[in-house]
């Protein structure tokens, strides 16, 4: 977020710009979920099909196969975040507390717990893929930022 000299000194303008900062560690670490999820399963349908799924291919599959369904509610997430982030740039949105509090939520609804919205399958990737299992852990220190963040504010 660009700061102009009339509201730099804004406590509010600082305020967003803080949570949109500790919003970025939390979209790199869902980003990077994501493409090791989608690089498991792809490997799982290569392995069934006995050839490679083309890029094009693949975006069909991942969009529209009920296969792939599993992975969209976080794709939407990390879609989520980056709108707010462009938008709170442009100064269209402001991403505050409450909001950066709404993504860790939603962060630990699909990824946390026993029963995470991104199912069995999410669970047995990560049991099974050593970039999976690092990739959830750079998600929960990715919390635990916002967390933290969270409590000073």
């Amino acid at each position: 977020m660009t700061m102009t000299s009339a509201n730099r000194h804004d406590p509010h303008t600082k305020t967003a710009t803080a949570a949109v900062e500790t919003l970025q560690p939390l979209r790199r670490a869902l980003l990077d979920l994501h493409r090791a999820l989608l690089e498991g399963e792809r490997a799982e349908v290569e392995k069934e099909r006995g050839d490679r799924l083309q890029a094009g291919e693949l975006l069909q599959a991942l969009l529209h196969d009920p296969r792939w369904a599993w992975l969209r509610p976080l794709g939407g997430l990390v879609a989520g975040i980056d709108e707010a982030v462009f938008l709170a740039g442009k100064g269209e949105v402001t991403v505050g507390e409450p909001e950066l509090r709404a993504y860790a939520a939603e962060t630990r609804r699909l990824v946390g717990g026993e029963s995470p919205i991104l199912g069995d399958r999410y669970l047995e990737l990560v049991q099974l893929l050593p970039d999976v299992t690092v990739a959830v852990g750079a998600v929960r220190r990715a919390l635990d930022q916002v967390d933290a963040r969270s409590l000073v504010a």
